[in-house]
């Protein structure tokens, strides 16, 4: 397959998801109800704008949240907030953020995968319905 830049989005996600899990090691260095305190602590969303990737995790987050909770979330810091939320919840969604993106879930706001069906999209545009590259 020609370069789409799959690999090259897979690969800045994951960057970014570790970098956020980094944030987010050790319960000291987590809260909830505001996005960084004073000492430092952040919320998952935070710990997202620190390394400039909110709109790259959010999808990815939000679909983790679902999996690993099995309730949606319209907002991550509803989730992050919530009372019943722990920091080895948090960190199992991060987890399960990152085995999604391993294995090419990378979810979009439709669901699918954003990067698999914009190249799709583009193949059907420029190719017609039967496209002219090979999958």
């Amino acid at each position: 397959m020609p370069f789409d830049g799959a690999e090259y989005a897979k690969s800045e996600t994951l960057r970014k998801l570790e970098q956020v899990a980094e944030l987010l090691a050790t319960e000291d260095r987590w809260c909830k109800g505001i996005n960084q305190t004073v000492d430092g602590r952040r919320c998952i969303v935070g710990a997202m704008q620190a390394v400039e990737a909110e709109l790259v995790l959010e999808p990815v987050i939000l679909t983790a949240i679902r999996e690993v909770t099995g309730r949606r979330c319209r907002r991550i810091e509803r989730f992050n907030d919530r009372p019943t939320t722990t920091h080895d919840l948090v960190l199992a969604v991060l987890r399960q953020a990152h085995t999604d993106v391993v294995v090419g879930r990378l979810p979009n706001q439709r669901g699918g995968s954003a990067w698999r069906s914009s190249w799709q999209r583009m193949k059907a545009w420029v190719c017609g319905k039967e496209g002219c590259f090979a999958s």
